[in-house]
């Protein structure tokens, strides 16, 4: 709130309180997980305000008015929409839209992997007559 106050040279003043409210504000996106493996499909599912694959929330929006925002997400560039199902790696973007035609964009590194932590083995020092587990550091996807 902003307060006006003016004063002429008789000494009168008269105090106006005026509202400000700033409609070019866009939405907030906070990613919880910037790259996710989607071996062997996941679903899609989005509420009013997060994006959530296989029940996980990936993705949190915030605005003024959550009723009032739309949602846009796609993968390599193609729309896919709730209850659809990923398995191709990629980039997906999401667009939050408010109202006011503001956006908020981010981004999600989607990967289709079934073994994780293979970069653990080019660290791997290797001997002659050394045993080393090759396993050691390496997650298989479910």
């Amino acid at each position: 709130m902003l307060t006006l106050k003016v004063t002429d040279s008789a000494g009168n003043s008269k105090t106006l309180d005026i509202i400000l409210i700033n409609v070019e504000k866009a939405p907030v996106i906070t990613v919880n997980k910037y790259e996710v493996n989607v071996f062997g499909g996941v679903a899609v599912a989005l509420t009013d305000s997060q994006l959530l694959l296989d029940d996980e929330v990936i993705a949190v929006w915030t605005d003024e008015n959550l009723q009032g925002c739309r949602v846009a997400l796609t993968l390599n560039g193609n729309a896919i929409g709730a209850g659809a199902v990923v398995n191709e790696a990629g980039k997906m973007k999401l667009t939050v839209t408010n109202r006011y035609d503001k956006s908020a964009v981010a981004e999600i590194v989607v990967t289709n992997d079934a073994i994780y932590g293979l970069e653990t083995l080019r660290q791997a020092q290797l001997k002659v007559d050394q045993e080393v587990n090759l396993l050691n550091g390496l997650t298989f996807a479910e």
